[in-house]
C-alpha cells in the first residue's frame, strides 16, 4: 500500500479547503488559497501564490514569486517561471469590487512560461506553447508557439540551431 506524501513547509499558508495531490511540494512563503486543486507531483515555489479556486494539473512547477489569479487554469506539466504574473481582472472596479470583470486565463498542457512573463485577463495559452522571459501575453497563443516581447509576438526562427525546418 503505497503512502500518501507531501510537503508543507512551516512557514507556508495553504487553506484547509486546498486539495494537494500526491507528491505536491509547497516551500517557504508560499500560499495556496481556498478550493485551489493541486495535481500529483506539484512545485509550489517560494513566496508563490495560488488563488481561489485555481486548477493545478499534475507535475507542475511554480518557481518563486509565481502568482495566479483566482480561478486560473493550469493543465499538466507545466513549467511557470520565477516571478510569472497570470491576471485575472479585465476591467478593475476600485468603489465597487462586485462591479469588476474577471476573465480567469487558461494556461493548457506542456506550456512553458518564462521568468518574469505576464499573461492577462481572459487568454488562453495553447498546449506545448512557450512564453519568453519577460513577454507580456495580450491574446491567446496558438498550439506549439514561442511568443516573445511587449506584447508578446510569435518568435519565427526555431530556437534550437540544429532544428533546419522553420516553423510555418
Amino acid at each position: 500500500m503505497s503512502e500518501y506524501a507531501n510537503f508543507i513547509h512551516p512557514h507556508a499558508d495553504v487553506h484547509t479547503t486546498a486539495h494537494l495531490g500526491h507528491g505536491t511540494m509547497v516551500y517557504l512563503g508560499a500560499v495556496v488559497c481556498e478550493g485551489a486543486q493541486l495535481g500529483l507531483a506539484c512545485v509550489v515555489g517560494n513566496g508563490a501564490f495560488i488563488g481561489r479556486r485555481c486548477v493545478v494539473g499534475d507535475g507542475t512547477r511554480l518557481q518563486a514569486g509565481a502568482y495566479l489569479s483566482d480561478g486560473t487554469h493550469v493543465g499538466s506539466h507545466v513549467a511557470i517561471g520565477p516571478h510569472v504574473v497570470v491576471a485575472d481582472v479585465a476591467r478593475p472596479n476600485l468603489a465597487d469590487r462586485s462591479q469588476e470583470v474577471r476573465e480567469p486565463a487558461v494556461i493548457e498542457d506542456r506550456v512553458t512560461l518564462g521568468a518574469n512573463s505576464v499573461v492577462l485577463p481572459g487568454v488562453t495559452v495553447h498546449e506545448g506553447a512557450i512564453v519568453g522571459a519577460g513577454a507580456i501575453v495580450t491574446r491567446d497563443v496558438p498550439p506549439g508557439w514561442t511568443v516573445v516581447g511587449t506584447p508578446a509576438r510569435r518568435l519565427l526562427v526555431p530556437l534550437n540551431p540544429l532544428n533546419a525546418t522553420r516553423e510555418p
